[in-house]
């Protein structure tokens, strides 16, 4: 059975243009689909690529991106992946841009938890406006999660 168009070149782009939820539900879908997936290098190397930046991240006490993403996008992510925060936040944010995005990969000790802090805000006449910063709150595999889907997926 073939797993898509049955061009091996034409599924490796598609497969490649794929989110990295649709890339696990695609490879386990047969055994045609499952084999393009473990033997074609690009694909293998974008994964690998991808979780070797994750693991360095993961050995470090701060990690800071900037992005201008939506924060919808990531409040749809950590949903998906059941992070929450206590924070209160206005339902507007969902559709600010976020000129500063923050990842502090701090591993505490007693809770052994990762924070993820997002600082949101704008720029209006060369002066940066924060209108609001959300904590979160993860575990190490949640945080692991949390950045194989924006770096495989390129929010950031």
């Amino acid at each position: 059975m073939q797993p898509l168009t049955g061009t091996t070149d034409t599924d490796v782009q598609i497969i490649k243009s794929l989110n990295l939820d649709d890339l696990r539900n695609f490879c386990q879908m047969n055994q045609s689909a499952s084999n393009l997936c473990h033997t074609n290098i690009d694909l293998q190397m974008k994964i690998k690529s991808v979780k070797d930046k994750v693991n360095h991240i993961l050995t470090l006490k701060k990690y800071e991106i900037n992005t201008n993403e939506k924060f919808l996008k990531f409040h749809l992510l950590l949903d998906h992946l059941h992070i929450s925060t206590e924070d209160e936040y206005d339902e507007m944010l969902l559709t600010s841009t976020i000129d500063n995005y923050n990842i502090f990969g701090l591993l505490l000790i007693k809770k052994k938890l990762y924070h993820l802090i997002f600082n949101i805000g704008y720029w209006e006449n060369d002066l940066y406006r924060q209108e609001e910063t959300i904590k979160f709150e993860c575990t190490k595999e949640q945080m692991r999660e949390f950045l194989l889907h924006i770096y495989y997926d390129r929010f950031v």
